[in-house]
């Protein structure tokens, strides 16, 4: 009897945890087909974001599922909240790509500077089979959110008619870029051009561009973008062998689809004073090449191989360039060290007086 009894307990048993496997089975199956998040911008735990920024997400439906219901699109099921106060949903535009797969939310509101934020997916959120969607969380944080001055945020701006729950069938997802604008720094005949960004979507690449002139630019340079970026990425190019004078550069950034937006044009002044002659066989004259951005002053000094002063020159030097000739009248042949000092140059040469 007893025997009976727990064979009749085993097969319970049994068909309970076939039951509770079928179920598993069914769930996992269903769990299989719902869609959710294959990536996002910016990226989960990013920092120092500026409080102008907007999300975006890439959707993967798996199975038949190719669209998003519409109408479950709103503030319940995709949301952006302070971490702190989950209740206060921040009011946003959100949108819909169905060619791009991908789902935009951009705050219609100024976020809070240095605070920790919340966008999140909800099941509220299916597919036109009616599946939810995979819950979703992306932690960031804004920055102090006071750009430097030179800062350009370049992005298509968006319509104020647009209602904070509307849902937008737009074209292709817009390109974004915060950028520190361009710099040129010199040394000698080689001049640096650099900038960073903040923040790049979408941008194919940069194109420097350079002019003698000021207004005739000639594209020297091109460089790929980094890719899509929620950290600050560098930028920098060495233009070689430059004459001296004038140089205007500009930037031109190119986004995936071909459009351009070209930066302030900045201008490096490359300076030079130079002794173009240091033998002296028929002359007493000593020529100095200056090529200056701003008016100067300078002295000259020139000083025996015992050290002993036997020329002392001082003048105002015009900016721009000219040439500056010193009298040797009355030295004597010899070897002589020329010290020219200005404001920002000190140049030293060796100089040969012939017969």
């Amino acid at each position: 009897m007893i025997q009976g009894m727990k064979g009749q307990v085993n097969k319970l048993s049994s068909w309970y945890r076939i039951g509770i496997l079928l179920i598993g089975i069914y769930a996992g199956t269903l769990s299989a087909q719902r869609p959710y998040v294959l990536g996002s911008f910016p990226r989960n735990g990013a920092e120092n974001l500026l409080c102008n920024t907007f999300i975006s997400v890439t959707i993967f439906f798996p199975s038949e599922g190719k669209i998003l219901d519409p109408v479950t699109l709103h503030q319940h099921s995709v949301k952006l909240y302070p971490a702190s106060n989950p209740d206060h949903v921040i009011p946003s535009e959100r949108s819909y790509n169905q060619e791009y797969q991908t789902l935009y939310l951009t705050p219609l509101a100024v976020l809070e500077s240095r605070s920790d934020y919340v966008f999140e997916i909800t099941p509220d959120l299916v597919d036109e089979r009616g599946f939810s969607f995979m819950p979703y969380k992306l932690h960031f944080k804004t920055g102090d959110c006071l750009p430097e001055k030179d800062s350009v945020i370049i992005s298509e701006p968006i319509p104020d008619t647009l209602a904070k729950d509307t849902v937008v069938e737009t074209g292709p997802p817009v390109p974004f870029i915060d950028l520190v604008a361009l710099k040129a720094q010199y040394s000698h005949d080689t001049v640096t051009v650099s900038w960073r960004t903040y923040t790049e979507f979408m941008m194919a690449g940069f194109h420097i561009e350079r002019s003698y002139e000021g207004d005739k630019f000639v594209e020297v340079k091109k460089m790929e973008s980094k890719g899509d970026s929620d950290t600050t990425q560098y930028y920098k190019w060495l233009d070689l062998k430059q004459t001296p004078g004038p140089i205007y550069y500009r930037l031109t950034v190119t986004d995936i689809y071909g459009k351009e937006y070209v930066s302030d044009t900045i201008e490096v002044y490359l300076e030079e004073i130079r002794f173009t002659e240091t033998t002296l066989e028929n002359s007493r004259e000593l020529p100095i090449e200056f090529t200056v951005k701003d008016k100067t002053t300078m002295a000259f000094i020139l000083r025996s191989e015992s050290n002993q002063i036997v020329k002392r020159k001082a003048g105002a030097i015009p900016a721009g360039n000219q040439t500056y000739i010193i009298s040797l009248d009355g030295v004597e042949p010899g070897r002589y060290v020329a010290v020219l000092q200005t404001g920002k140059h000190t140049i030293i040469e060796q100089i040969l007086i012939l017969e």
